[in-house]
């Protein structure tokens, strides 16, 4: 993992914000029994973020699908980002005791609970220098290398337009290409049908085990049917693909197996293209 900075330090502007993140539906609202529900939040985000354009008559509430589709990402996946950071032991958060961005409009269903801070091991709220020290902290046993003075001045895509890279300024001035790798674990996997009872889906279904892939290593072989990555069930090749995509190389996964078994991979590595 790279972590690149244009600042001189780890942190940049972050380090000197107020470390303050606004996470709609989180789990300290709902285990304080806030309620925030997705339409309501997202009426919310497109009214304030688009003041201008937002009609409640119009698809998308009047503005662009992709503008709404990265709304409804953002409410469907940031409290699941906090969550597994929470979980990892990366960050520490609390819900901050100030009331939201324009709490008197109507639209504003949950004015409390959104907006979470660092807490300190003091129980102390903190800013955005206790944000850094946090993930800094969590990341020093690890294999991560950081770029500082490296400033992010584009992204690289390949032809299908996925991300793969970026492209940054180094401290001489100089352009410096970051190819991403991508975790695999060497097998080639297909969607088949499934009969019987159970007509009408698909299942993931290993068809080769690659000579010398981390696979290689396991007990994974041919004919073998992939159930589940982890706690995540999969019932296509697709979904076996995102489901490692979404580890690092080196992390190691377990699948469950049709006929019962688990199998422990540690993922390779193999440059992105």
């Amino acid at each position: 993992m790279i972590v690149v900075e244009g600042a001189p330090t780890i942190g940049g502007t972050t380090a000197k914000s107020a470390g303050a993140y606004w996470i709609p539906n989180n789990q300290f609202m709902r285990a304080a029994g806030t309620t925030d529900p997705k339409m309501d939040a997202i009426r919310y985000m497109v009214r304030d973020g688009f003041p201008a354009r937002y009609r409640e008559d119009l698809p998308n509430l009047g503005i662009e699908a992709n503008e709404f589709a990265l709304i409804e990402a953002y409410y469907d996946n940031s409290a699941k980002i906090i969550e597994s950071l929470e979980a990892a032991g990366a960050i520490r958060s609390v819900i901050a005791a100030v009331y939201d961005y324009f709490d008197h409009t109507d639209l504003n269903k949950a004015p409390r609970g959104r907006a979470l801070v660092p807490l300190k091991p003091d129980g102390t709220w903190g800013r955005g220098s206790e944000l850094v020290h946090q993930l800094k902290e969590w990341l020093a046993d690890k294999p991560v290398k950081f770029l500082l003075k490296h400033r992010v001045t584009g992204i690289e895509r390949n032809a299908k337009g996925e991300v793969i890279g970026l492209a940054a300024s180094d401290p001489k001035g100089d352009t410096v290409l970051l190819r991403a790798n991508k975790a695999v674990i060497g097998v080639k996997i297909e969607t088949r049908p499934q009969s019987g009872p159970l007509k009408g889906t698909t299942q993931a279904a290993v068809v080769e085990v690659s000579p010398g892939s981390p696979a290689s290593q396991s007990t994974l072989k041919a004919g073998d049917v992939i159930t589940k990555v982890d706690q995540r069930s999969v019932t296509s090749a697709n979904e076996v693909v995102a489901a490692v995509l979404s580890h690092a190389p080196g992390d190691k996964v377990t699948l469950t197996l049709s006929d019962g078994r688990t199998v422990d991979i540690v993922l390779g590595s193999q440059p992105s293209n």
